[in-house]
């Protein structure tokens, strides 16, 4: 665990790190908007969400933006994440756009870390927007993620098959520098050995990111009933 808990204690410091004043996130990751909007779309097409009863983890929730755009398609969404600066912000962005959801720092690989909004919680769906590649296990990860999952519920996971920017300046935060790992035969066996089911992959989105071309790819996948 010293490799995982190098790489998160990393993570956490760089996503800690407040926005220059009178910048929004969006100035920060230019493109970020589109890729949310259309990684929200195609998640909407992997799984039927109802308004009326679908509750949702938002796991690594960053900012709150996909949350936000997810929320008036639940019933209910809370969201999870190492740096509390970021989970700052989710709560900001609830706050700001009026709407009912909240994030809680934690970090459920470690269970003295563990957000007690968790505890004994299982939800119909989680979802991980591109931070499956800040995981140095990712089997691990993803069985407990799982643990967090109902019967039946969906674990999604969006990542990028082409990175938007050189990892050899982000080495310390992102342990796959090649992100062929997140190719569709390779999720399929780590989701396959992890005891998931259903797996249906998006088609690879073409999009762009702090000026560069970039391809993202959605995953969905089943817990068995």
């Amino acid at each position: 665990m010293a490799s995982e808990d190098r790489f998160a204690a990393a993570n956490k410091a760089h996503f800690d790190q407040p926005l220059p004043a009178g910048t929004s996130f969006s100035q920060i990751v230019p493109g970020i908007d589109v890729v949310q909007k259309r990684t929200i779309e195609e998640i909407l097409q992997l799984y039927p969400f109802d308004r009326e009863s679908t509750t949702v983890l938002d796991f690594a929730c960053g900012n709150g933006d996909i949350a936000a755009l997810l929320s008036p398609h639940v019933y209910s969404i809370i969201g999870v994440d190492i740096s509390q600066g970021m989970v700052d912000r989710f709560n900001e962005t609830a706050s700001t756009r009026n709407i009912d959801m909240k994030a809680f720092c934690g970090d459920i690989l470690d269970a003295s870390q563990v957000p007690e909004a968790l505890s004994e919680k299982a939800f119909d769906v989680i979802i991980c927007c591109l931070a499956y590649h800040h995981f140095t296990d990712l089997s691990a990860m993803t069985m407990r993620l799982i643990s967090y999952l109902k019967p039946g519920g969906a674990l999604i996971i969006s990542e990028f098959l082409k990175y938007p920017l050189s990892t050899t300046s982000h080495a310390h935060i992102i342990p796959h520098e090649d992100p062929s790992v997140f190719e569709e035969s390779q999720m399929r066996k780590l989701l396959t050995e992890c005891g998931l089911k259903d797996i249906v992959f998006s088609q690879r989105m073409d999009v762009n990111l702090y000026h560069n071309d970039c391809v993202i790819m959605v995953t969905r996948c089943l817990k068995p009933l």
